[in-house]
């Protein structure tokens, strides 16, 4: 099946992560002791396992302005199939859908096709992906896929009618990269 797959990735501006402070050394002083007691649990909360609220955690940023990312999607035409070659199709993919347990696609793309921003996203989350896997015999599987990095891809594709229709896959994890086009990707489920 031919779709279009989106791979969300933060854009930043240059004044993103402006440093310039107006703050003078008692008003710094000040903050960074306010936030040292906002969020002293925290990590204790953390390694003990149990359950807080990170609204009030410090930044530890007292002198440095961060501002959101803004969410931006690349795209780039691909062919979706099972995970042994075997045809996708709308119903399937409806199929998809409505089964509660994780699927496995497989991602062809067509790199004459690919955008070279989707190129860079794609190959930073590969490295991600090798990365953590690289610690699978000192840490073990289990680790290793909770630590795995995690996207959700957005694909448009044209239904029966022939109307260009939207799906976002969420939790995606790369499982195998065969090739420099040939993903085969893990995913929790795929919404509407």
């Amino acid at each position: 099946m031919k779709i279009k797959l989106g791979l969300p990735y933060n854009t930043y501006d240059d004044g993103d992560f402006d440093s310039k402070s107006e703050m003078t050394d008692d008003e710094f002083f000040d903050r960074l002791e306010r936030e040292e007691s906002m969020s002293k649990g925290i990590a204790n909360d953390f390694v003990m396992g149990r359950r807080f609220n990170t609204r009030g955690a410090a930044s530890f940023n007292a002198a440095t302005r961060h501002n959101e990312g803004k969410v931006r999607i690349v795209h780039a035409e691909a062919d979706i199939s099972g995970p042994d070659g075997e045809e996708v199709t709308v119903d399937s993919l409806v199929s998809m859908c409505v089964n509660p347990d994780v699927g496995v696609f497989r991602v062809i793309f067509n790199p004459d096709e690919m955008d070279e921003e989707f190129e860079e996203n794609l190959n930073f989350w590969n490295e991600e992906h090798a990365s953590i896997n690289s610690y699978i015999d000192k840490m073990g599987e289990d680790w290793v896929f909770t630590n795995e990095p995690v996207r959700n891809l957005r694909i448009d594709y044209l239904n029966k009618a022939g109307e260009e229709k939207h799906a976002e896959i969420v939790n995606c994890r790369i499982l195998d990269k065969e090739s420099i086009t040939n993903y085969l990707i893990l995913f929790d489920k795929i919404t509407f």
